[in-house]
């Protein structure tokens, strides 16, 4: 007698879970042009053909990919191993703590001289002082609540320049201080990370 087992798909807690993540960043992706904090923050982002035509793709994909960090809620980020495309895809997509997203996060950091057009972002980080004619930054180191004002420099280059030392003596410093809760291939492409004004 010829005996075949037919697969029936468990839908257990996790696989649950990893529905949500997916639903939360197809909404995401699909809220283009939206103009709140959050959502700018998405608004050139894409989920590829794979995942969004094949919802357990995307499950799979997360449930191998998927460990805990005690105390955080974990994310799915697309821009550390991204091509810049924010698109959603499996071989740009990493599972993070929080903390560590959030860090990576710079959506809310391009700022604007006054009057100017939103194509005339300054560099990452950088603000004007419209009152001294100078350009500076701010950084709020990991574990830290209090924001560091950063020298004032005639050109945004210039408080670019130090705004980006800081950021990725930050990014290391808080890469090693999560060394033994992540997967290393994660803690290897922190340590690459290069911080760019655009």
């Amino acid at each position: 007698m010829n005996l075949e087992q037919e697969y029936i798909e468990y839908e257990n807690k996790a696989g649950f879970c990893a529905y949500m993540v997916y639903n939360g960043i197809k909404a995401r992706c699909n809220g283009k042009g939206r103009k709140d904090g959050i959502g700018r923050c998405y608004n050139k982002s894409s989920m590829c053909k794979e995942w969004l035509e094949n919802p357990k793709a995307f499950v799979k994909w997360y449930l191998e990919h998927y460990y805990e960090c005690e105390g955080e809620s974990m994310a799915v980020d697309k821009d550390l191993f991204g091509d810049g495309s924010g698109m959603y895809h499996p071989d740009f997509c990493c599972i993070l703590p929080q903390g560590l997203n959030a860090l990576l996060s710079n959506c809310k950091k391009h700022y604007y001289k006054e009057g100017k057009a939103p194509e005339d972002a300054l560099p990452l980080g950088v603000k004007y002082n419209g009152k001294t004619k100078k350009y500076y930054s701010y950084i709020t180191f990991t574990g830290t609540e209090k924001s560091i004002q950063l020298s004032e420099w005639d050109t945004a280059e210039e408080a670019f320049k130090e705004y980006k030392m800081m950021k990725q003596a930050n990014i290391l410093r808080t890469a090693a201080e999560y060394k033994e809760k992540i997967p290393h291939y994660i803690y290897e492409k922190l340590l690459q990370v290069e911080v760019e004004p655009y």
